[in-house]
């Protein structure tokens, strides 16, 4: 449906203060989705199985709308403030690159040039940033990153990653040591972390 939800996050001086400035109180962990959401994605993905995209994004837009009354501005405890699914998850595989910031304007060009003509196996994909460090195996040694999640269900994500492993290889993406490495060349991913062999 080509929109992004943008999370930030802020410090604050307490809870009450917050809650003042009209945040939720949210006590427990902050959940992604609730179980009315959840039950709208599977009914998406089902929709579209059976090629009713049009049916399946109306649904879309219903999560959105309701993800946004409920988590537009709130307030929780500090690790508990940006969440994905830990609670009403949907079983799917993942994988994720990270890429040198400096190329965000081409990898991502060249990622909605390829959903013109492709739809988006699943229902998002995640985008975030981080500063560069000097770990040996980290993905953001020397480089400030660009992360991209793909997601999609197993049955289907072999594929789908090979595709986009392939389209985006020419960037000289590092892989989350934890996402996909088996739709890897590790030749490739080896190649990619200069100080390797001193780890």
């Amino acid at each position: 449906i080509k929109k992004a939800t943008i999370w930030t996050a802020n410090p604050v001086a307490s809870r009450e203060a917050a809650v003042a400035n009209g945040a939720t109180n949210n006590v427990g962990y902050t959940n992604f989705r609730n179980e009315e959401e959840k039950n709208m994605l599977e009914s998406f993905l089902d929709l579209c199985n059976d090629n009713e995209f049009e049916r399946a994004d109306e649904v879309l837009e219903r999560v959105l709308e309701s993800q946004i009354s409920r988590l537009n501005h709130y307030v929780g405890q500090y690790n508990h403030v940006l969440c994905l699914e830990r609670n009403n998850g949907i079983p799917h595989a993942d994988i994720e690159m990270n890429f040198s910031y400096e190329k965000y304007r081409e990898v991502l060009k060249t990622v909605f040039n390829y959903y013109k003509t492709n739809r988006l196996p699943y229902y998002n994909f995640e985008i975030r940033t981080t500063n560069q460090d000097d770990a040996f195996l980290s993905c953001c040694q020397s480089r400030r990153g660009m992360w991209i999640d793909f997601q999609a269900k197993a049955s289907i994500s072999n594929n789908f990653f090979k595709v986009m492993t392939s389209l985006l290889k020419q960037y000289g993406y590092r892989k989350h040591w934890a996402k996909g490495m088996d739709n890897s060349d590790p030749r490739y991913i080896v190649d990619q972390f200069p100080d390797i062999a001193k780890f």
